[in-house]
């Protein structure tokens, strides 16, 4: 674990994570960004007026807290949707693109979504192109160590460090303000992230 955050060295700390996706570099690279400008288009001239939008992913962060996590028992609650889960595996639909897809007869909306992965929280989305595959849809884009939040095995802070640059994490210097209650920050190409234990 951090041992410059955490003062109960070795024993789990409840955490909390905000994931910001940075939509123009998203959009662009996984080739949405012309259907989203098309589809907000047609919003503003009064066509295909999405009113059920209860989380809009492209406006607010994607967050939870990992109340609970040891071998046997994870207890994980999800910020946006105000539900407890067992498991970190969250996939929130962009609702304002659509695509329609000829081969698959229906109209299809991407997902950007977190979930457990090997070494970390995998974080990805989905394409038109991904949901043709018929067997698995998802596009993996980084990991967030889990070594990152002080789960699983005990890392160095310097080792922590070379895990985030692995996975094309960058991470702030820390500071007093840091120390004084301000979320620790990580940067990606496509997200950023915060973390505060709890």
């Amino acid at each position: 674990m951090f041992n410059y955050l955490n003062e109960k060295k070795g024993q789990f700390i409840p955490f909390r994570v905000w994931i910001h996706p940075k939509w123009d570099e998203l959009l662009i690279d996984y080739k949405m960004k012309d259907q989203y400008e098309k589809n907000m288009e047609e919003e503003k001239a009064g066509l295909n007026k999405n009113k059920f939008i209860k989380f809009d992913v492209l406006k607010e962060a994607i967050s939870f807290t990992v109340l609970k996590c040891d071998e046997d028992n994870h207890l994980i609650y999800n910020d946006n949707h105000h539900s407890f889960h067992t498991k970190v595996y969250f996939r929130e639909t962009i609702e304002r693109i659509r695509f329609s897809i000829k081969s698959l007869s229906f109209t299809f909306s991407p997902d950007l979504y977190v979930k457990w992965g090997i070494d970390g929280y995998e974080l990805g989305i989905t394409t038109p192109e991904s949901k043709e595959n018929e067997f698995y849809d998802l596009i993996a884009i980084t990991e967030i160590p889990y070594g990152f939040f002080g789960i699983g095995q005990l890392l160095k802070p310097e080792q922590v460090k070379g895990k985030l640059r692995q996975y094309g994490w960058v991470m702030e210097e820390i500071s007093e303000e840091r120390l004084s209650g301000r979320p620790l920050e990580i940067n990606h190409k496509y997200f950023t992230v915060y973390y505060d234990q709890i």
